[in-house]
């Protein structure tokens, strides 16, 4: 850590998806020449250290934990409420003595960053904090963490927070890679269930498999499945077993290698994966979360449907009946070059706001 520099907190966790989109950030205020220091301050799961290890920046885990009515969750919620308070106060205090003390907070949502912007506003109530809110409906913590916040920017209109800022979702550049096919692709489906997977729809891609029809129409066709670590294995195998072309990752940490390959997508609605496609033009065929009570997914996935560049479908959580009814997708939409190229250009003609240079934006103003 280098002396005689402000240094931003840029917080949130428990997946990905809350840690990519302060990497942009970070990104774009080095582009722009901000001098400062970015220190990510992540959740004690495993996939934030997984994420983080190759940042190439400093980072810090909280003990913060999800609200829970249970007995159990709610002693984890207050122990972890409080032991991220004390961590916060260790945080800001080794900082000011290495002399490049916290100027600005940049939180990404969830239940890490309410902990921590809790704790920065009690040890430093007049620190400049951002919320940024990236799912079409804001949750419990967001709301919560809105009141915090001097600012609050929002990846969606009409997501529940008062006057926030629409902005448009924080990417990374390496994200967006279109049309980079890789050597000896052919056509590529992209299947991806987001930072930890999709069991279910890593189920249904296993039943369709073995269906005639689907052999039938991805002939031709390489499936890139991204699985999460704990179905690897047994996708793997369904696709060896069925004879398909497929390669299959646990994980992959640069996903822009993959979009730019893929010239269709089955995937979960989490904001970032609503963005990444729209951004590289991959016409999808979103499965919203099926457990979310408030679907957010669902809400997420559909101003791109509105735009023409994808398809929603509902995830059933059987295997079969989703297996099913992507067969049907995959029918509609590779069996008519057309349609998918119409998809692809509604998309590049519909471009997304750069959001993660307005929220640099907001860093740099807040330091001079």
């Amino acid at each position: 850590m280098s002396g005689g520099s402000a240094t931003v907190l840029l917080v949130g966790g428990g997946s990905g998806g809350h840690i990519y989109p302060n990497m942009a950030v970070a990104e774009r205020l080095a582009e722009k020449g901000v001098g400062v220091i970015p220190h990510y301050v992540v959740s004690e799961r495993a996939v934030d250290a997984r994420v983080c290890e190759g940042l190439g920046a400093g980072w810090s885990a909280v003990p913060a934990a999800p609200p829970s009515v249970r007995p159990g969750g709610a002693w984890r919620f207050w122990t972890g409420w409080r032991g991220t308070a004390a961590g916060v106060r260790r945080l800001l205090e080794e900082h000011d003595a290495a002399g490049s003390p916290v100027r600005a907070v940049v939180a990404t949502g969830g239940f890490v960053s309410a902990a921590v912007v809790a704790a920065v506003k009690r040890w430093i109530p007049g620190m400049p904090t951002a919320l940024v809110s990236l799912d079409a409906t804001a949750g419990r913590a967001n709301r919560w963490a809105a009141r915090k916040a001097d600012t609050v920017f929002s990846a969606y209109a009409g997501g529940g927070l008062r006057d926030a800022e629409v902005i448009g979702y924080p990417l990374r550049r390496a994200v967006v890679k279109a049309g980079e096919a890789g050597p000896g692709d052919g056509r590529v489906l992209l299947v991806f269930g987001g930072s930890q997977g999709g069991g279910t729809i890593n189920r249904a891609m296993m039943e369709l498999a073995g269906m005639a029809e689907a052999k039938k129409l991805l002939r031709g066709w390489r499936v890139v499945h991204v699985t999460g670590e704990a179905d690897e294995a047994a996708v793997r195998a369904a696709y060896e077993e069925a004879g398909m072309d497929a390669e299959v990752l646990a994980f992959c940490g640069e996903m822009g290698a993959l979009w730019g390959r893929a010239e269709l997508a089955i995937c979960r609605a989490g904001g970032g994966s609503v963005a990444e496609a729209w951004a590289n033009a991959v016409p999808s065929v979103f499965l919203p979360y099926p457990f979310h009570k408030d679907e957010h997914q669902r809400l997420n996935a559909l101003p791109m449907v509105n735009a023409g560049g994808a398809v929603l479908m509902k995830d059933a959580v059987d295997a079969r009946l989703n297996a099913s009814a992507l067969v049907g997708q995959l029918r509609a939409l590779i069996g008519n070059a057309d349609r998918l190229q119409g998809m692809r250009r509604a998309l590049r003609d519909r471009p997304m706001e750069d959001g993660a240079s307005v929220i640099a934006d907001w860093v740099a103003e807040r330091l001079a």
